[in-house]
């Protein structure tokens, strides 16, 4: 876009915000502008509610139970991951001591002369 362009469409954004806000500051248009998102708010929630009941009749899981659901196998993968860093580091010491016990309890090697 140019900049004549930016500069028409900048002018034509302020006039509109202008002209939004002699409408607010009419206080019965700001009324009627709350009460109507008031009541798409509600009529939203109650839609929302229906949906949900739809869902629960046909067994069908919603998105806040797959939330719920997500983040408990969230929880139970760093259980997991946790767990399975604890059992890596306690096989490791567990071989550690092992190699200690074989080297402290093996025989020394026997070197033999050579005859000539």
């Amino acid at each position: 876009m140019s900049k004549a362009g930016e500069d028409n469409l900048e002018k034509k954004l302020y006039a509109l915000a202008g002209e939004l806000g002699q409408l607010l500051a009419s206080e019965r248009m700001a009324e009627a502008l709350g009460e109507l998102i008031a009541g798409a708010a509600k009529t939203k929630a109650s839609l929302d509610r229906n949906i949900d009941g739809l869902l629960s009749v046909a067994n069908i899981p919603t998105r806040s139970e797959y939330r719920r659901i997500e983040t408990k196998i969230d929880s139970l993968q760093a259980s997991v991951l946790s767990l399975s860093r604890k059992l890596e580091r306690l096989e490791s010491s567990q071989g550690s001591k092992k190699k200690a016990a074989k080297r402290s309890t093996a025989k020394p090697a026997v070197k033999k002369s050579r005859s000539a």
